[in-house]
């Protein structure tokens, strides 16, 4: 019940409080906007962490809790919405059978509406692989305030752990990651944006979660996919022959 527009200033689909409406020029002045957002942003983390509070620094491969309300903080501009965040352990198995425990980074902003019946939260997955979550944080200035929004960083991005083996990545286990945030968090029902890859591990998450007899894991409400490819064979296909032009003519 809501929309992700981002076309010239021009949002489509109906307004209201269910609706995200992202309005911006063109795609440079977004890309713009979220540079300029993310400096803040980190300058903001750094001056919180020194300033305010240095013994609520917590090192990505430190034990996590599995609250919801976890640390808190928020952006040092006047009015800026306050966030909370934190850890889980989620686990992953190698091709031997060995299982990793890893930290997983998530940040939620508006954490008082978690359980909203009339808003549910929305969850937003990056792209990547490799980009942390921070860059898409510019969206919730966007956003009508009365629904939590819970970004997190995949495991090898970011703040969450960022293990050397390959045999730990996998888009199943992307997914295995997003159930346990869900069931860490205890969120009932709620939305999900997917970025670029993002949106490949999202709407896998969805597709298990329809084949799933067990109704407690159909509780995606809807499903919004923003700049993710369709084939991966033929955007790699594309990326290869755009590179190739470019390589020719420079």
């Amino acid at each position: 019940r809501f929309c992700w527009c981002v076309v010239d200033g021009r949002p489509s689909g109906d307004g209201g409080d269910d609706c995200i409406h992202l309005r911006t020029s063109t795609p440079s002045s977004l890309l713009l906007l979220s540079l300029v957002s993310y400096l803040q942003n980190l300058l903001a983390t750094m001056m919180l962490s020194t300033v305010t509070d240095c013994s609520r620094a917590v090192h990505p491969f430190a034990p996590a809790s599995t609250s919801a309300r976890g640390r808190s903080g928020s952006f040092l501009r006047f009015g800026a919405p306050r966030f909370n965040e934190d850890f889980i352990r989620v686990h992953r198995c190698d091709d031997h059978g060995v299982t990793h425990d890893l930290s997983l980074y998530y940040r939620i902003y508006y954490p008082s509406l978690m359980n909203s019946q009339e808003s549910p939260p929305l969850i937003v997955l990056h792209g990547g692989p490799s980009l942390p979550s921070s860059y898409l944080y510019p969206i919730v200035q966007h956003m009508p305030t009365s629904r939590s929004i819970i970004f997190y960083d995949q495991i090898g991005c970011g703040q969450s752990s960022q293990p050397a083996d390959e045999q730990l990545y996998s888009i199943e286990k992307a997914v295995s990651d997003l159930k346990e945030l869900v069931r860490s968090l205890g969120i009932n029902k709620f939305h999900i944006l997917g970025h670029s890859f993002g949106g490949v591990v999202a709407y896998e998450y969805a597709k298990s979660s329809l084949e799933d007899d067990n109704e407690q894991h159909q509780n995606c409400l809807s499903l919004t996919l923003s700049n993710t490819p369709a084939n991966m064979v033929l955007s790699h296909e594309e990326s290869g022959r755009l590179v190739q032009s470019i390589n020719e003519e420079f």
